[in-house]
């Protein structure tokens, strides 16, 4: 005699807010350091001057803080088990 299996499917597209805005965020951060390597790139820019062009330290902030807020919403969101998507607990530990 077998037993059934209890296995559920597994959902790899978020289906709720949480996990929407974790994989948002994390394009963001992924086309925002795109940004800035090629801006960097294009601009051939010393290291002495990084902070002098606004443009790059933009695209680096924004990359920097959507990086920190997809950690922080994607942990909160498989903490408090809003989100079970395992795309949502790889993205923030990128």
């Amino acid at each position: 005699m077998t037993t059934p299996t209890l296995r559920r499917p597994v959902r790899w597209i978020p289906r709720t807010r949480a996990g929407a805005w974790t994989v948002g965020l994390f394009v963001a951060h992924v086309v925002a350091m795109v940004m800035f390597f090629l801006l960097a790139l294009a601009r051939d820019i010393p290291a002495e001057s990084f902070f002098d062009r606004p443009e790059l330290a933009v695209t680096l902030l924004i990359g920097a803080l959507a990086a920190f807020a997809t950690t922080i919403v994607g942990a909160t969101s498989i903490s408090r088990r809003i989100d079970r998507s395992p795309v949502v607990g790889v993205l923030p530990s990128h």
